[in-house]
């Protein structure tokens, strides 16, 4: 009694606290400068920060107290700046929301078994998203196609529902998913929650418990079509009212949030993405604490246990013609894909219980849980699970769709791994699109008659002698970025600061400079469905077009002058890296990158000088002689062979900035890399405001 005593005094002085430490957060969210975000829950357990009830009790807590305990003060301030709405705007129909968001979810984790399972996981998975997708949608121009004044004029409406859209798209599963209960007193009889009915503390709750449905009354069809009934719950009357005068961003948000079948809107391809990377990141660096009330096993556990089973029996044979898997020295073991699938999809449904979950029938599936989990080292060329191998023996030789996985992350003692091959294994370039139909087409095991190559290998296989780019090296690449120019607008009303000729103007900052030469639904995995599974495959990639650029096989065009340099392959790395991280925006005002029907245009000489000043150009590679910062890295990029040559040998191209009503704002001039695929996939769509000066001129001199 004395705990739930010293409790109530705890919670009555958070109450008293609440309104002023929130307003603090905003305050203190809207001045504090460019932060590091890193995990969004802290080491401390976030159950100790709120006060530990026992018996599985959490205290009801406020917005103010579930950013502190969740640790999301930083992930909020990126929001702000992310948003680029002024402060008065943000505070109006911004902030009230997140606080709703929060005081409604709690420390409800987002799945029993999987992504962000642990206390807070809901509220932390969310506010990654919501970052997420706005980083993304400041690197499109919407609504897709449009003229440059439309554009300007539904800026902050597409901030708007890419925001709201992030912020409630798992909301479904605190209804279907979720059993939580409450008390409204210390020792009163715990009674169900409905979350529709309103937050906790709006039914007067003082403590909630958290349980889980049974598989089988969980409706997911329902759940993706309850967030629409809580948008009004959740988003203040001044920010839908807002959304009102864009019918257009309004039908996209409802019949995403609405789970309208063939909903496919540019929000919905946005927030699907984010909310896959924010799923991916925790499957592989976040916690794996569960709630106690969680009865489901993970199914990387299940994948895990049934593969050293089926190690430990010998049912998976090593090393010999007709073998499961051949071992690569004291590192990995290379595994025959669809023979390892099917063995670990065997041995788990023998060991499961009627009642327990199942397991996915598709192989990929079983890959990508294996990927998520960093269980298996991806393919370089590729960035999919599987690996095209040769494996030689002495009277035999195969060609194979397989898994690699590393000798530590199977035996705990490096004294019981297995012997090494004694044979050869190659490796073979593959294409990233046809990996998992190769997995899937390849036989169930490699026996003798294994060598003829199945016709999916022969697809997955890249040009024999096309050369490639070195894979990137994982890097901070925001390190020494500088933060976004912020852009402060009255969301509800016209903008009186900044013309939309003035906006486009913008993108031609820095161009004077030209140096005139120069150079899906998984049967019994938690949650785990089409919007919310980590990892996806190459059919689905390629409809998103909201993702952010990934790092693909980059193959050298054929007719190139030899190896790429050192310093231009560096280049390409830091550039790839700061398109995926969202540091380097794209398609927008003051941006060094921009899409056009040509390719992607680097604009010169800036983007060299901003990487030379960021990573630096090595004192040889300037050969002793003074040159101008990024002028020798331009030059290596050029000789690279991957960029548009026009008439005349000209390797920089000029595009005219667009502003309303057809005129040219100005003029920028650039390095455009052809066939874009090879770097960024999917490629956005073109900037509209970009078009070749040559082709403008030509226009305005036709009579």
């Amino acid at each position: 009694m004395s705990a739930w005593i010293a409790w109530i005094c705890f919670a009555t002085a958070g109450a008293i606290l609440t309104r002023i430490g929130w307003k603090h957060v905003h305050d203190h969210a809207g001045r504090a400068g460019r932060a590091p975000v890193g995990p969004l829950t802290a080491a401390v357990p976030i159950r100790q920060r709120l006060g530990e009830l026992g018996g599985g009790w959490l205290r009801v807590a406020s917005a103010h107290e579930l950013v502190e305990a969740c640790a999301l003060g930083a992930a909020l301030r990126q929001l702000r700046r992310e948003s680029k709405l002024s402060g008065a705007v943000y505070e109006r129909d911004i902030a009230p929301a997140i606080d709703a968001y929060l005081e409604l979810v709690q420390l409800l984790p987002a799945s029993e078994a999987h992504h962000h399972a642990h206390a807070g996981g809901l509220a932390a998975h969310t506010i990654e998203t919501v970052l997420g997708a706005l980083r993304a949608r400041n690197g499109h121009l919407l609504p897709p196609g449009g003229s440059a004044e439309q554009i300007d004029l539904a800026r902050d409406h597409w901030t708007y529902g890419v925001l709201f859209g992030a912020l409630l798209h798992d909301m479904g599963k605190i209804v279907t998913d979720l059993r939580v209960d409450m008390i409204e007193r210390p020792g009163a009889e715990p009674r169900r929650w409905l979350p529709l009915s309103g937050t906790l503390a709006a039914a007067g709750a003082v403590a909630y418990r958290v349980g889980f449905a049974p598989k089988s009354e969980r409706d997911y069809g329902a759940h993706r079509k309850l967030p629409l009934a809580l948008l009004q719950r959740i988003v203040p009357a001044t920010a839908l009212a807002f959304l009102g005068r864009q019918p257009e961003v309004l039908q996209a948000l409802t019949s995403y949030l609405g789970g309208e079948e063939g909903a496919d809107s540019v929000i919905a391809r946005i927030v699907r993405h984010a909310d896959q990377v924010s799923a991916a990141k925790n499957l592989q660096d976040g916690s794996r604490v569960r709630f106690p009330s969680a009865s489901a096993v993970p199914l990387i556990e299940r994948m895990d246990a049934a593969l050293r089973a089926l190690l430990a029996d010998g049912e998976l044979p090593l090393n010999r013609d007709g073998a499961a898997g051949w071992v690569a020295g004291d590192e990995a073991i290379y595994f025959v894909a669809k023979r390892l699938a099917d063995a670990v999809r065997e041995r788990i449904t023998q060991a499961q219980t009627d009642d327990g979950d199942g397991v996915p029938t598709r192989n990929d599936r079983l890959f990508d849980s294996w990927q998520d989990y960093r269980a298996i080292e991806p393919n370089p060329d590729t960035g999919q699970a599987i690996w095209h191998m040769v494996v030689i023996g002495q009277d035999y030789r195969h060609e194979l769709a397989m898994l690699k996985f590393p000798l530590r992350s199977l035996f705990n003692d490096p004294t019981r791994y297995p012997a090494p091959f004694d044979g050869t294994l190659e490796r073979r370039p593959g294409r990233a699109g046809d990996a998992p139909a190769a997995a899937e087409a390849a036989g169930p095991a490699a026996d003798a008659g294994s060598a003829a190559k199945s016709e999916a290998d022969a697809r997955t296989r890249a040009h024999p002698d096309r050369k490639t780019v070195p894979e990137p090296k994982p890097r901070d690449t925001a390190r020494k970025a500088a933060p976004p120019r912020d852009r402060k607008t009255d969301a509800a009303a016209p903008r009186s600061g900044q013309a939309p000729d003035a906006v486009l103007a913008m993108i031609t900052a820095d161009a004077s400079a030209i140096a005139p030469e120069c150079e899906a639904n998984v049967a019994g995995e938690d949650f785990l469905d089409d919007e919310d599974s980590a990892m996806r495959t190459a059919e689905s990639d390629a409809r998103v077009e909201g993702r952010r650029p990934v790092v693909p096989h980059v193959p050298v065009l054929e007719d190139a002058n030899g190896e790429p340099h050192p310093l231009a392959v560096r280049f390409m790395e830091w550039l790839q890296g700061g398109l995926a991280s969202g540091v380097m925006h794209f398609n927008e005002p003051g941006a060094m990158v921009h899409f056009v029907e040509q390719g992607m245009a680097l604009v010169s000489p800036r983007i060299f000088r901003a990487f030379a000043e960021e990573v630096g150009e090595p004192d040889e590679a300037r050969g002793g002689r003074r040159t101008a910062p990024g002028t020798v890295v331009q030059r290596h990029v050029i000789r690279a062979g991957w960029h548009l040559v026009t008439a005349g040998s000209n390797n920089i191209q000029h595009y005219a900035v667009i502003k309303r009503g057809g005129g040219i704002a100005g003029k920028l001039a650039a390095v455009v890399m052809l066939y874009p695929q090879r770097w960024v996939n999917p490629v956005p769509p073109p900037n509209p405001n970009l078009k070749p000066f040559e082709l403008v001129e030509h226009e305005r001199s036709e009579p």
